[in-house]
């Protein structure tokens, strides 16, 4: 602890205080905090309206610098571990790049691997590289995400050339289709309703089952009320969590 120019005290506690919890964010971030227990990025930047990305990465650094909160890598607590692009985590651009990391899981049988290399047959294409490992395609599945709000699948003969590209790129036969139709935090039940007719339309073309529609958990009621009501009974409704890096969702 450092000298402070105090009238009571050489070394004053409450002004030292006050430079660790100073700021026009910091109290209100440790309030919900103490509030919550433990809170995610998303939600508690929900709470602190007005606040940039960048203010609050920088006052949670902070705070975790001075040891009054602590960061926790909930993923990774679960046995899951992350690895990003070639670039970086905050990259917010689609790179056709994965991390050389990505080996050591595809050579080890015991884990289970998840490769998200979306967008297009551009995005697809780095999976030549780790081409040996889908040999035997009983050993994977490749999956489409079609969101009918992107340009590139929003109709169905857009939809079916993507789909073409993709396999005929990678030598590898799409096993199934995840509805997930979206607008991030504006989406609507409708949308996912248009989504998944859509991917229902592919299904018919191309004999590719849908594997689930996502909905997020909020809107989970009133889809499974529209399922119901328009006999939607092959529907299966996948409900997911927005976990999405806060330079995605805020970008315009």
């Amino acid at each position: 602890m450092g000298h402070y120019d105090c009238p009571c005290m050489e070394k004053c506690p409450l002004q030292h205080a006050m430079l660790l919890i100073g700021g026009k964010w910091k109290v209100q971030i440790l309030c919900a905090v103490c509030n919550a227990g433990s809170i995610r990025y998303n939600a508690l930047r929900g709470k602190l309206d007005g606040v940039s990305n960048t203010v609050l990465s920088s006052a949670l650094k902070e705070l975790e610098r001075d040891g009054l909160i602590q960061r926790q890598e909930f993923l990774e607590d679960m046995g899951i571990t992350i690895h990003f692009n070639s670039f970086g985590y905050d990259i917010t651009e689609d790179l056709p790049a994965i991390s050389a990391c990505m080996k050591a899981p595809l050579e080890n049988k015991d884990y289970m691997v998840v490769a998200d290399v979306g967008g297009d047959n551009a995005g697809a294409r780095v999976l030549n590289q780790f081409k040996k490992y889908f040999v035997d395609e009983s050993d994977c599945e490749m999956l489409i995400v079609v969101n009918a709000n992107r340009p590139e699948t929003d109709t169905l003969e857009g939809a079916l050339y993507h789909i073409q590209t993709i396999q005929a790129e990678t030598g590898l036969k799409v096993k199934g289709l995840i509805s997930n139709t979206h607008l991030l935090r504006e989406t609507k039940v409708e949308d996912i309703l248009k989504g998944y007719q859509l991917c229902r339309d592919i299904s018919r073309e191309t004999g590719i089952p849908i594997t689930y529609t996502t909905c997020v958990e909020k809107l989970v009621p009133e889809l499974e009320k529209a399922k119901a009501e328009q006999g939607l009974d092959d529907m299966v409704i996948y409900p997911i969590k927005l976990y999405m890096r806060p330079t995605w969702l805020d970008r315009k």
